[in-house]
């Protein structure tokens, strides 16, 4: 299969065999009056504010509607938001940081929070860790080896960001987003005991890794070598 396309720098050629078409979805706005209600649309959907309010301060737009994040997930999260501005009265603005996103595709596609790029472009020098779905005895026993989990950590350990690829991603995330919304940090996954054998302990081993160079410095090995003398 032979394919030619435009993009801003140029014409491009593609050769493959299979070609997969991701058109994305569109909330269906059409006939509900919205320029008599006052109400602006985008290309991408109803514009709101970050409290999903319209230009109508009357009217919330969420989930599909207001485009943006187009997950399931993302609907409900706004809902809860809206609500709670609505019923209570008490101030509420979307997080998109905090909005997990999955691919359900073979192998699964997961990530949380920042980007290795947006969080150099927010935080400055962050640490990148990577551990291998290869290195997981779990994995191996279920023959799903291909894949591998990325941690973005910024000052002190805290955690910015995390992409899984491979079997189960989207499960695996669910702790990282707890971790993300609550601003936690390395720390907190090392001092946690998972089950074994789990594919959750892929990211424990990518956190331990981080600290394992700790342990040569000159300052922590002159400390051992005096709590020997100790017995």
């Amino acid at each position: 299969m032979r394919l030619l396309g435009e993009t801003v720098s140029g014409s491009i050629e593609v050769n493959g065999s299979t070609l997969l078409v991701a058109a994305g979805r569109k909330g269906n706005t059409a006939g509900l009056g919205l320029d008599a209600a006052g109400i602006a649309v985008t290309a991408a959907g109803i514009a709101v504010d970050a409290s999903l309010r319209t230009a109508n301060r009357r009217v919330y737009a969420i989930g599909d509607a207001a485009g943006g994040l187009q997950f399931t997930h993302a609907a409900n999260y706004h809902a809860s938001l809206v609500l709670r501005e609505i019923l209570f009265r008490l101030p509420a603005r979307e997080n998109r940081d905090i909005v997990p996103r999955a691919t359900f595709t073979d192998p699964e596609i997961a990530s949380v929070g920042l980007g290795e790029e947006d969080a150099r472009a927010c935080y400055g020098q962050v640490e990148v860790l990577r551990w291998s779905y290869a290195d997981n005895d779990r994995a191996q026993a279920e023959r799903s080896t291909g894949g591998l989990i990325k941690i973005i950590a910024g000052k002190r350990g805290k955690i910015l960001g995390v992409g899984i690829v491979g079997a189960g991603a989207a499960e695996m995330l669910n702790m990282w987003s707890v971790m993300i919304s609550n601003g936690q940090s390395l720390r907190h996954v090392r001092k946690a005991i998972v089950p074994y054998p789990t594919m959750t302990e892929i990211g424990k081993r990518a956190v331990i890794a981080y600290y394992t160079p700790l342990t040569r410095t000159p300052f922590v090995r002159a400390i051992i070598r005096l709590l020997r003398r100790f017995g």
